[in-house]
């Protein structure tokens, strides 16, 4: 595990329970530390500076969060049943970057203009998708371009089905048999990988 070098003038601190609790599902902690105080009276996000080292870790993609999942089952939400419902908690992270630092035009989303509705919720702090990249609707995000049911079928047909996501693509196989089936031999032979 690499450790960051900590600042002159601070110290670590232990992380309180409640504090551990609510970072344990996003946060791989490392060390945390105390700085002086750099007079700062608020709280603020600033543009990327183009020009600085480029170091970051990314979290992985994370699974929809009971918010999300929510929105997504009620018919009143604007989000219901967008298949890339997403927020801080949940959601593409690693998948869709293309380029460090972090910001919406250097992933997958750069081609997804924001609608007034996920922008607002983007702009605002207590909003749980402040900031969230992949933030989007489907006024303004990604749409599937085949019916979940015509998929369904197609792989219940024993057709591979090719899925593109904001992160790239997977091949899409029925195999739930226990003699493979002639798509996922063939899904094997053109990834040559016979074993799996």
């Amino acid at each position: 595990m690499s450790r960051s070098r900590q600042p002159s003038g601070s110290r670590r601190l232990p992380l309180s329970p409640r504090t551990r609790e609510a970072a344990a599902a996003l946060v791989l902690v490392r060390e945390t530390s105390l700085l002086a105080p750099a007079g700062y009276t608020r709280f603020e996000i600033l543009k990327s500076d183009q020009d600085s080292e480029r170091t970051t870790s990314i979290l992985p993609d994370l699974a929809t969060c009971p918010e999300c999942l929510a929105e997504l089952l009620d018919p009143a939400d604007r989000r219901f049943h967008y298949p890339f419902t997403n927020c801080t908690q949940c959601g593409p992270r690693y998948s869709i970057v293309l380029d460090i630092p972090y910001d919406r035009p250097r992933t997958t989303m750069r081609g997804f203009e924001l609608c007034p509705d996920c922008a607002r919720e983007y702009a605002d702090p207590a909003d749980r998708r402040f900031h969230a990249q992949p933030n989007a609707c489907p006024r303004c995000g990604p749409k599937l371009s085949m019916d979940l049911g015509e998929v369904a079928q197609a792989l219940r047909a024993g057709r591979i089905v090719t899925l593109k996501g904001i992160g790239g693509f997977q091949l899409l196989v029925d195999a739930r048999t226990r003699t493979p089936s002639p798509a996922c031999a063939a899904s094997s032979t053109a990834k040559r990988s016979p074993s799996r």
